[in-house]
């Protein structure tokens, strides 16, 4: 081949060679070109995506915080409204609010809000603020009644669907509910006294300080009142014990989630110990001066005996939050017992009996506590230290004062005949997404 054949095919082997260069380079720069408008695709979807999530989850937030506030609204218009579900939407949220039975003078709601599985959660703690303007009581019995000896007192206002008995003194207002209830002082000149004014079917031996409301076809026999004595026609409707037994059992499988003990437990003197949530299917004893620092819910098949100077408290992890230990057998409080919550506002001990005797808590020496209730016996307070205080007290059967007892309550339940003696308005402690 001559020069000039060669210098021809080296031209256009190089033109194909740019040729190839460009059609790559094209390639490459489109690819480019792809990726960018993919990826800035893909960021605005996101982006997008993002911004919906965060428009649900606001829409679920504020749809919790109106099922908080309608649950308010309605304890705030029937303080014993009984525990309960109920769920209603809001545009496409579904709201779902559960309001726990009272523990002492506190509730829990809790609020799930669903906007299409886009969840938001809120857990309320709801309690009296005694410094309020409604008044309320905070010993409660069943038809078991109650007993005061000789000169003993309670500082503040009673609800009974029994009778009242005795030769003590109620400092405020007595209720007297159902039918042939009546409140009757001693007949040996040891009168029951009444400070403020009495609702009752017949009225025997007795002072009232305020007024008298007695059911006609009742008694009235040797009552001196102070201020005016009123005839009704309708028997005093009686009022349900606040807390139901369906409550009670779910306390019970709470505690048995957290595991199981055989047999009889006790915690050593002088020694502290952390338990719960536990079932203990025997007797639990808390020796003198151990320490109990409950951590979840404790429920004890058997007997409960707690020892001099011992205590029973709530971890701090309780919160705003109050706790329960209940037994199906007696509970024993011994000289000097210390029940608490967990130190924060709205939070308090419930030590709870579910056995029908007449003594299923029985304080030996005076009390500093918190919430005792026996769901189906009674409470004896003894009086060898001549004072007790507690924030509620129920039984459904007869809380017995014995000589001498000098019992404080710090708040209780509502009811519209009562205005004046220890309570206070409701308010919230707690408001917290979980």
């Amino acid at each position: 081949m001559n020069q000039a054949g060669r210098t021809i095919k080296l031209f256009y082997g190089a033109r194909r060679q740019k040729g190839y260069v460009i059609l790559l380079s094209t390639f490459f720069a489109l690819a480019l070109t792809v990726s960018i408008v993919l990826t800035m695709s893909s960021l605005q979807f996101f982006r997008q995506k993002i911004a919906n999530s965060s428009f649900g989850a606001t829409q679920s937030y504020y749809a919790a915080e109106a099922g908080g506030e309608d649950a308010l609204m309605r304890l705030r218009n029937k303080p014993d409204m009984s525990s309960g579900s109920y769920s209603f939407n809001i545009d496409s949220v579904i709201v779902n609010v559960a309001i726990t039975d009272y523990i002492g003078s506190t509730r829990v709601i809790a609020v799930k809000a669903d906007n299409k599985g886009t969840i938001k959660k809120l857990k309320i703690v709801y309690d009296l603020d005694k410094n309020g303007s409604s008044f309320y009581y905070g010993i409660q019995t069943g038809d078991g009644g109650l007993s005061m000896g000789n000169g003993s007192t309670i500082n503040g206002n009673v609800f009974i669907n029994g009778d009242i008995t005795g030769s003590g003194t109620i400092t405020n207002n007595a209720v007297v509910a159902g039918d042939d209830n009546e409140i009757k002082g001693t007949s040996n000149g040891n009168r029951m006294n009444i400070g403020g004014s009495a609702l009752t079917e017949s009225c025997i031996n007795t002072n009232v300080g305020g007024d008298l409301t007695y059911v006609l076809g009742g008694t009235v026999n040797n009552c001196t009142v102070s201020g005016s004595t009123l005839g009704q026609s309708d028997l005093i409707p009686t009022k349900n014990l606040p807390i139901i037994q369906s409550q009670i059992s779910s306390w019970k499988e709470e505690a048995a989630k957290g595991g199981i003990i055989s047999g009889n437990y006790s915690i050593s003197t002088n020694t502290t110990q952390e338990l719960g949530p536990i079932s203990i299917t025997g007797n639990l004893v808390i020796n003198n001066g151990a320490t109990l620092l409950m951590k979840g819910t404790v429920y004890v098949v058997g007997n409960i005996t707690m020892n001099n100077n011992a205590s029973i408290k709530l971890s701090s992890f309780y919160g705003p939050l109050s706790g329960v230990i209940l037994a199906d057998g007696n509970v024993t409080i011994n000289n000097n017992v210390v029940l608490q919550g967990s130190g924060q506002t709205g939070s308090y001990l419930m030590i709870l009996s579910t056995s029908s005797s007449g003594t299923a808590i029985d304080v030996k020496n005076g009390i500093d506590g918190q919430v005792l209730y026996a769901s189906n016996g009674g409470i004896t307070l003894n009086s060898n230290s001549n004072s007790a205080k507690v924030h509620q007290i129920t039984a459904a059967k007869t809380i017995t004062l014995s000589n001498n007892l000098n019992l404080t309550y710090e708040v209780g339940m509502v009811h519209n005949f009562f205005n004046s003696g220890p309570g206070g308005s409701m308010k919230v402690t707690s408001w917290q997404e979980e």
